[in-house]
This record gives structure tokens, C-alpha cells and sequence, in this order.
């Protein structure tokens, strides 16, 4: 008889969900520490498009 966990029987296919998971944790741990190294002000372009954006309000 075949042992299964979770009732998935192929051990492969187990092997693939553990390493989705492991991988998803990896990407969040990454984005969080990322994040917070590099939190930055706006840049020139932000400066400019937000001048642009309200001056066209301004006509409406």
C-alpha cells in the first residue's frame, strides 16, 4: 500500500506544494525587508507629475 499525506499518493507533486510554499515565504520576507531598507521620498518625476496633475485640475 502507498502512504499518501494529505491524501496527495505521489510524492513529487507534495515535493512541488512545499516548495510553492517555501518560495511564496521567501518572496514576503524579501519584500518586507526590501521595503524597509529602502523607503524613499518622492523622485523628480513624482514632483513633476503631481505639479502637471494639479495644474489640470486647476482648468477644469
Amino acid at each position: 500500500m502507498v502512504a499518501s499525506v494529505i491524501g496527495i499518493p505521489d510524492p513529487w507533486i507534495w515535493l512541488a506544494y512545499l516548495l510553492c510554499l517555501a518560495a511564496t515565504l521567501l518572496c514576503v520576507i524579501f519584500a518586507a525587508v526590501r521595503g524597509r531598507k529602502y523607503e524613499a521620498g518622492p523622485t523628480q518625476a513624482d514632483v513633476v507629475w503631481a505639479k502637471h496633475e494639479k495644474e489640470a485640475g486647476e482648468e477644469n
